[in-house]
C-alpha cells in the first residue's frame, strides 16, 4: 500500500477515475495505490478507515454532492474551514469502478472516514482530498504560480526552524566533544600535560 500527500501551492483542476475537479491553494490531497492486495475470494472487500481530527471544534458542516463526488465543508468558527471531498469512484484494475463511503462525526473534532474498496486483481488508485483555510484568508492565484494563501509556508516554517535549531545543537555538541576527546589524547600522551 502506498500513500502520496501532496501540498498544493496553488489552485488546480485534478481528474482521477474520469472525475475532473478543483483543488485550491493549501489543499492537502492524498492518494492510495494498493497493488497484489491478497484477497480470500473475488467478492471479498476492503475496507480502509481514516480519521479526521479537525482543531478547533467544527461548529457546522455543510454537505453538497454532484454526479462525481460529495464534499463535506467544516466550519470552525470564524477561524477556520476544512473540506473534505470524496470522490464516487476509484481506478480498479484501470477502470473507473463505484467505491462505497462513510462520513460519520464522532466527537464535536473527530470524524471518521471509512472507504470500502471492491475486489481487484492488480491494482487499485483512490484519490480524495482534504484542505483546511483559515477564515479571512485568500485562496486565489495571481497566476504566476504564487499564491496569497501563506499557511502552508508557515506550517513548513514551524517544522524547520526547530529542526534546523536541533541539528545546531547537534553540531554544537559533536564539535565539543571532539575537542574534548582531543585535548585528553595531548594530554594523556604527554603525562603531564602543559608545563610552564
Amino acid at each position: 500500500m502506498d500513500l502520496t500527500y501532496t501540498l498544493f501551492k496553488s489552485n488546480r483542476t485534478l481528474a482521477s477515475a474520469g472525475a475532473s475537479f478543483p483543488v485550491t491553494s493549501g489543499t492537502l490531497k492524498f492518494q492510495v495505490d494498493l497493488d497484489a492486495w491478497n484477497f480470500t475470494t473475488d467478492t471479498s472487500t476492503l475496507v480502509m478507515s481514516v480519521n479526521v481530527n479537525v482543531s478547533p471544534a467544527v461548529t457546522s458542516m455543510n454537505t453538497t454532492t454532484d454526479n462525481t463526488s460529495t464534499t463535506y465543508t467544516l466550519t470552525s468558527g470564524t477561524f477556520s474551514v476544512t473540506i473534505v471531498r470524496i470522490l464516487f469512484f476509484a481506478l480498479v484494475d484501470n477502470v473507473p469502478t463505484a467505491i462505497n463511503f462513510s462520513f460519520a462525526q464522532v466527537n464535536e473534532s473527530a470524524y471518521n472516514l471509512t472507504l470500502h474498496f471492491p475486489f481487484f486483481k492488480h491494482s487499485l488508485h483512490y484519490d480524495p482530498d482534504f484542505s483546511t483555510v483559515l477564515q479571512g484568508s485568500s485562496s486565489t492565484s495571481s497566476g504566476d504560480g504564487g499564491s496569497t494563501n501563506l499557511l502552508p509556508l508557515l506550517s513548513l516554517i514551524a517544522l524547520v526552524i526547530p529542526i534546523a535549531f536541533i541539528l545546531l545543537a547537534v553540531v554544537i555538541c559533536v564539535v565539543i566533544a571532539v575537542k574534548k576527546w582531543r585535548w585528553r589524547r595531548l594530554t594523556g600522551e604527554s603525562g603531564s600535560g602543559v608545563s610552564l
